[in-house]
């Protein structure tokens, strides 16, 4: 199993999912959505293979990988004894452009 390493970019994004949950749908839907992250980022550490390459994904020269949550995409990067955590994007977030800066919606589509 691989120890799981957390950023602070992920942590204060977590932070603000947490709270954007409590007010929009309550605390049991938060609690929900924050054990199945939970779980999923222990099942990771557990499975380190399992997540899907963001350059066999997208054709983006990175080592990044990401796992798909709960209207969630946490990406991470890993070594021989650490999966580190570095971001979380809900999936109405542009994360190609945050992340790559990888325009994915044309300025057509913009209202």
């Amino acid at each position: 199993m691989k120890n799981l390493r957390y950023s602070p970019d992920y942590k204060d994004k977590l932070s603000v999912t947490r709270n954007w949950l409590d007010m929009r749908f309550g605390v049991k839907t938060r609690k929900d959505v924050m054990r199945k992250i939970k779980n999923r980022l222990t099942s990771l550490g557990q499975y380190p293979d399992s997540g899907i390459s963001v350059r066999g994904m997208f054709g983006v020269d990175s080592d990044y990988e990401y796992i798909f949550v709960a209207h969630n995409y946490i990406f991470y990067y890993q070594d021989d004894r650490t999966i580190f955590i570095t971001n979380l994007y809900h999936e109405r977030e542009d994360f190609m452009y945050q992340l790559f800066g990888i325009k994915t919606v044309s300025d057509d589509d913009m209202p």
